[in-house]
């Protein structure tokens, strides 16, 4: 999982204090997930399937246009969605579920709601 922000953001402090400070969140991610941080305005060097890229570059390779924005990856490093904005502890939780159990894989995002309402 890739947090792609800028250190202006508000909204990126924001994710950061409230989604990734709450303790199902990080019990969660430290389980499932390799979370990295990327400034989108850095000209930091960053390697990503055998290319050298700056982290601003990084973040236009992957289509980012606004921050904060999280881009989940597969384990063979290939992006599989990217999240635009600011999203909540209680909204992020089911989506790191989602695809950190591979449920990405056999069902729809509504299919994986439904069925979590349902074991509620």
């Amino acid at each position: 999982m890739l947090d792609v922000y800028t250190d202006w953001c508000g909204w990126c402090k924001r994710l950061d204090k409230d989604t990734y400070g709450n303790e199902k969140v990080i019990e969660y991610l430290n389980k499932e997930y390799i979370a990295i941080k990327l400034n989108a305005e850095s000209n930091a060097k960053i390697n990503y399937k055998d290319k050298s890229y700056t982290e601003t570059s990084l973040a236009q390779y992957f289509g980012v246009t606004g921050y904060p924005a999280i881009i989940f990856f597969d384990s063979d490093a290939e992006a599989i969605n990217l999240l635009p904005g600011y999203v909540n502890a209680e909204r992020f939780l089911p989506i790191i579920k989602y695809i950190g159990e591979d449920h990405f894989k056999s069902m729809s995002w509504e299919e994986y709601q439904e069925k979590d309402k349902k074991s509620k």
